[in-house]
């Protein structure tokens, strides 16, 4: 395992991948069933459990995204990464839900900045909180450190029945990220 890849112990017990660039392919995920954790919707309503609201349609696209305004890998957690992104997923989204796939997007910036960004993007998409980095110790995620603050590095999990069909990982392109996604799902008619 190259230097940049190496598992890290994170505070709290969490097992993720530091590092600039993590190289991990994180083809282990492959398979996997996205587990039961509560996290909080921007949105408001109930606080979901992730692994129930997975299941309530045939395929989701779960994109994670640093929230964070700064950081020092080469603008991958920008704020202008985030809203792109976000943006991409809010544009597709009727091409999403057409096909009867839904697109959640997910990191670990508080609740009233996500608000924000829905409020001023008029995503119509859930956006859900992990402050805690949940997911990240459950399905080992990568994250990094900014400021002695913990983020989930951008990737895209394609979950088919509450279960890992495919792992979109390192995001080059966050702008670009749905479209990818969209033509992977329909060349693979899921």
């Amino acid at each position: 395992m190259n230097e940049s890849a190496r598992p890290s112990a994170i505070p709290g017990g969490r097992q993720g991948l530091a590092g600039q660039g993590s190289g991990r392919d994180l083809g282990d995920l492959l398979g996997r069933r996205i587990p039961h954790v509560e996290l909080e919707c921007c949105q408001g309503g109930p606080t979901p459990d992730l692994r129930a609201l997975v299941l309530g349609f045939p395929v989701v696209a779960l994109y994670f995204y640093p929230g964070a305004e700064r950081s020092p890998d080469g603008g991958e957690g920008t704020l202008l990464a985030d809203v792109a992104e976000h943006r991409a997923f809010h544009r597709r989204l009727d091409d999403f839900v057409a096909l009867n796939y839904r697109p959640i997007g997910i990191s670990s910036e508080s609740i009233c900045d996500q608000r924000a960004s829905v409020v001023a993007h008029g995503l119509q998409h859930l956006l859900l909180s992990d402050p805690d980095l949940l997911l990240a110790t459950e399905l080992g995620l990568p994250v990094f450190e900014h400021e002695g603050v913990e983020h989930y590095r951008r990737l895209t999990l394609i979950v088919v029945c509450g279960v890992v069909a495919r792992v979109f990982f390192p995001i080059a392109d966050a702008g670009r990220n749905a479209s990818q996604v969209l033509g992977w799902l329909r060349v693979h008619g899921l």
